[in-house]
């Protein structure tokens, strides 16, 4: 037997026993990777002179204690073009939104609509605003969200038949997914060990 087979027998018998050993190495190695991720520097400030004023208010917006805000768009749609009927719901959609706005924690109120070029869609953004990270941000969002759909159903309701409406952006994204991003990440490696 050449020594090249002898070497291809070995590699083939430990083909296995190394994957293994690789998926148990990347599973013990993530929380350390994930702490790394934690001390890099990737903001706009790292990029510029520590003297710029520039510098201190990214250090001050992304600083201990401050809020996360999440947007959160609703969007209306007609595929033949937005009627009059369709506008003033926008409009009273955009007012219901208002009004819960004091009410439900985190929600701000909501900015001016902006229809599209071609008059197929408007929509409307409003603030999400969460103190705290992780499930705190879930909870403030799915309650916001769930109170913008509610609010948007009756105005739509009430308009001619074909409107769309949706609601979308970082807010309902976390909303609808369940997720915060430190949950995710621990998700995404799983599937991968998985696969």
């Amino acid at each position: 037997m050449t020594p090249t087979s002898r070497l291809g027998k070995v590699l083939r018998r430990l083909r296995w026993p190394m994957v293994i050993v690789w998926v148990f190495a990347v599973v013990a190695l993530y929380p350390l990777a994930h702490a790394l991720s934690g001390l890099a520097n990737g903001t706009a400030a790292a990029s510029l002179p520590s003297s710029a004023p520039s510098t201190r208010v990214v250090e001050l917006q992304q600083g201990p204690g401050q809020p996360d805000v999440d947007p959160a768009t609703v969007v209306f749609v007609r595929g033949q073009g937005l009627t009059a009927k369709d506008l003033a719901a926008v409009a009273s959609a955009r007012t219901a939104v208002a009004r819960r706005a004091g009410h439900v924690e985190g929600l701000g109120f909501p900015g001016p609509p902006r229809r599209s070029a071609d008059g197929q869609a408007d929509e409307f953004t409003a603030d999400v605003t969460t103190r705290t990270n992780g499930e705190s941000e879930n909870g403030t969002d799915t309650a916001a969200v769930q109170a913008i759909r509610q609010a948007v159903a009756g105005p739509v309701s009430r308009a001619a038949g074909g409107l769309q409406v949706a609601v979308t952006g970082t807010a309902a994204l976390v909303a609808d997914g369940g997720v915060s991003g430190k949950a995710e990440n621990t998700l995404l490696l799983t599937a991968l060990v998985i696969v």
